[in-house]
C-alpha cells in the first residue's frame, strides 16, 4: 500500500497549485471602447464597438435627408452588397459607416463632421469595417497580412460605392478602374491588362467588371503619379496564397488545402496556377505539362510503354491525386485501391477469397502506377517472377519450370480475388 503515498502526494500538490491559480487569477484589463483605435482591435469590434469621435457630432439623422444630398451615392449601391445595410433600419444605414451626421447636417455640410473615407486613415477605415467584417478580417490575418504588407485599407481594394450599375464579388475594384483619371494602368502596363482580359479570372467574373490590378497590386495612385518610380506591391510568395484565399477561400477545392502535401512544401498558388496566362495553359488543361515541373520522375514513367492515358489526355493527374488537399504525394494501401476501382471495377470485389497481397498492401503490392515496361503495368515480368516474390515455397509437385505449372496465371486465374476458392480458381 505503500506505493500510494506518492501518488496522493503528487495528486494533492497539483489540486493546491489550482485552487491557489484560480485564487489569484485575474482578467487582462478591459479595453477602452472609446480610443479612437484600440490596441488590440482584434480583441472588441463589431458593431457595438463606437469610434471615439463619433460621440461628438449628435444623433443619428434618417436617411432620407442624407439623400437630399447625395442621391447619387445611394444609386451607386443599387446592386451592391451593402445596399443590405441601406434596407435595414437597424443595420444603420449610411451611417452605420459614416456616423451620425446629425452636426454635419445642422452645420453646413461641414465635412469634418462626418466620415469621409477618403481621408480617413488605413487604421480608421480599417476599425470601421470591423464593426461589420469583424470575423472575415480576422480570418484573413488582416492585422498581419494586408494591414502591415500591403500597407493598404480596404477600400483601395474593395468599393463601396461604384458608378455602373453591374455586381462585382465583394466590391472588388475593376480592370477599368483606375488610379489617376489621366493615367489608368493600360496606358504603361498594356500587354498585362491585355493578358488580364483573356484570363480566367476576367472570364468567369464577366471580363471588364472583374477584380482587376488593385485587388492584387494595391492602390497604384503614387505609382501612376510618380511614373512608375513609387513601387507598386509585387506581392512575393510568402503572401501570394494569403491573397489568393481573399477570393478563394470559400472554394470547396481549397477546404483542405492547409495540412496538404503541396501546402507544407510551400507550393505557391502562383507555382501552378498563371494569373495572367491564356486561359488553355491554365493546370487543369495542361496537367501533365504542370504536374511535370517538379514531379519529372513520374513525368518519365509516363514515358514508358505502358502507361495510364495522362498523356493522352484520356485522364488527369487530379483523377487520382487532389492538387489542393489530401495525401497528395503518396496514395497508400486501401486509399489507392478506392481510387483505382472507381475505374477498374471489376477487380474492386468484394470476394469470399480475397487475394492476401490486395487486401493488406492495395494494387501498388504487383502495380507501377503511372508506367511500366511491363504489360498491365506490372513490376515484373513474367508473372510468375512477381508472385514468387511473395509466393517462394512452391508446392513440391509443381514443376514452375515448365508447363503445365509453368505460369501461375494458367490455374490461379482470379489473381484479384475469387468466389469460389481460397486458391483464387476459376
Amino acid at each position: 500500500m505503500t506505493w500510494r503515498w506518492p501518488l496522493l502526494a503528487v495528486a494533492g500538490a497539483f489540486g493546491l497549485l489550482v485552487l491557489v491559480q484560480a485564487c489569484t487569477y485575474q482578467p487582462p484589463p478591459a479595453i477602452d471602447p472609446t480610443l479612437e483605435h484600440p490596441p488590440t482591435p482584434w480583441t472588441t469590434g463589431r458593431a457595438d464597438a463606437i469610434p471615439a469621435v463619433w460621440s461628438h457630432r449628435g444623433e443619428r439623422i434618417g436617411e432620407a435627408e442624407c439623400r437630399t444630398c447625395h442621391e447619387d451615392r445611394f444609386r451607386d449601391l443599387v446592386e451592391l452588397p451593402h445596399q443590405a445595410v441601406m434596407s435595414d433600419a437597424e443595420a444603420g444605414g449610411c451611417q452605420a459607416c459614416h456616423g451620425p451626421a446629425e452636426k454635419h447636417s445642422d452645420d453646413d455640410e461641414d465635412p469634418s463632421l462626418i466620415d469621409d473615407f477618403a481621408t480617413l486613415d488605413r487604421a480608421a477605415i480599417t476599425e470601421r469595417c470591423a464593426r461589420c467584417h469583424f470575423e472575415d478580417l480576422r480570418a484573413m490575418g488582416v492585422r498581419d497580412a494586408h494591414a502591415t504588407v500591403l500597407k493598404e485599407a480596404c477600400t483601395s481594394c474593395h468599393k463601396v460605392h461604384v458608378d455602373q450599375p453591374a455586381r462585382r464579388p465583394q466590391g472588388l475594384i475593376s480592370v477599368t478602374d483606375v488610379p489617376l483619371a489621366d493615367r489608368p494602368c493600360v496606358a504603361c502596363h498594356q500587354d498585362a491588362v491585355a493578358a488580364h482580359l483573356r484570363s480566367d479570372h476576367a472570364a468567369v467574373l464577366a471580363g471588364p467588371d472583374a477584380p482587376g490590378c488593385a485587388a492584387c497590386h494595391g492602390d497604384g495612385a503614387a505609382h501612376a503619379a510618380s511614373d512608375g518610380k513609387e513601387r507598386i506591391d509585387v506581392p512575393d510568395r510568402a503572401r501570394q496564397q494569403t491573397l489568393c484565399t481573399t477570393c478563394h477561400a470559400n472554394d470547396r477545392a481549397m477546404s483542405r488545402w492547409h495540412g496538404s502535401d503541396h501546402a507544407t512544401s510551400d507550393v505557391a498558388c502562383t507555382d501552378c496556377h498563371s494569373l495572367l496566362g491564356d486561359p488553355l495553359e491554365s493546370p487543369t488543361r495542361r496537367q501533365s505539362r504542370t504536374c511535370g515541373r517538379c514531379h519529372t520522375k513520374e513525368t518519365a514513367e509516363f514515358r514508358l510503354p505502358n502507361h495510364h492515358p495522362i498523356p493522352e489526355g484520356a485522364m488527369a493527374c487530379t483523377s487520382c491525386h487532389p492538387a489542393h488537399g489530401g495525401r497528395a504525394r503518396v496514395l497508400a494501401d486501401r486509399q489507392m485501391e478506392r481510387r483505382c476501382t472507381s475505374c477498374h471495377q471489376r477487380t474492386a470485389g468484394p470476394f469470399v477469397f480475397e487475394h492476401e497481397a490486395d487486401r493488406t498492401d492495395g494494387c501498388s503490392a504487383c502495380h507501377h502506377p503511372h508506367g511500366s515496361r511491363n504489360r498491365r503495368l506490372l513490376k515484373q515480368w513474367p508473372v510468375k517472377n512477381l508472385c514468387l516474390q511473395c509466393h517462394p515455397g512452391a508446392p513440391a509437385n509443381h514443376e514452375i519450370t515448365t508447363r503445365p505449372f509453368g505460369e501461375c496465371l494458367d490455374c490461379h486465374t482470379e489473381v484479384h480475388g475469387s468466389d469460389v476458392h481460397r486458391l483464387l480458381f476459376r
